[in-house]
């Protein structure tokens, strides 16, 4: 069998994967849709993942069957292609619709357009869709300056440990 004809079964093999992929995730977000939401994907904008129905759809669920992390990313796609217009993963994977998902709308519309156009794999798409979101700080804020001095001077002073002030004044004499 000739190289070129290997090579067109093994693009047209990949081809069906994809979509099948991207189909069965457009599948899965129609039906928590559409049996959870009403139908209503303003809804799942408004509540999402936090909604009782939607939790509850979960725990009804085998995780080995599907996971929480794959219904909500699969609601994601059928929201991407209804707020960017259908087909937006057109000549895409479902993976490159699950990493721009959580950016704002331009950003994920740029990304797509650049993926396509320069035929990015889903890994080239991740690595520039880091890039583009807001650096965020994990766990509390940082304490100011001053806040942390007067801290460290509270437990000295439960600890006793101004009782050495005095040998200070006798540095100054």
């Amino acid at each position: 069998m000739p190289a070129k004809q290997i090579e067109a079964t093994a693009r047209a093999i990949r081809d069906v994967a994809r979509e099948r992929v991207l189909d069965t995730a457009r599948e899965i977000g129609r039906l928590v849709i559409d049996g959870v939401f009403g139908g209503e994907l303003d809804a799942w904008r408004h509540r999402g993942r936090k909604d009782p129905s939607f939790q509850e759809l979960v725990t009804k669920l085998d995780r080995s069957e599907i996971s929480e992390s794959t219904l909500h990313r699969s609601v994601g796609i059928l929201e991407l292609e209804d707020r960017l217009g259908y087909p937006a993963l057109d000549r895409l994977t479902a993976t490159h619709g699950f990493v721009v998902l959580g950016l704002p709308g331009p950003v994920q519309q740029e990304l797509l357009d650049r993926a396509r156009n320069e035929q990015l794999s889903s890994r080239e798409l991740q690595a520039l869709a880091i890039e583009k979101r807001p650096k965020k700080r994990l766990g509390r804020k940082p304490k100011p300056a001053v806040v942390k001095s007067l801290d460290r001077a509270r437990k000295m002073l439960e600890q006793g440990g101004f009782e050495e002030m005095d040998a200070l004044d006798a540095i100054d004499e």
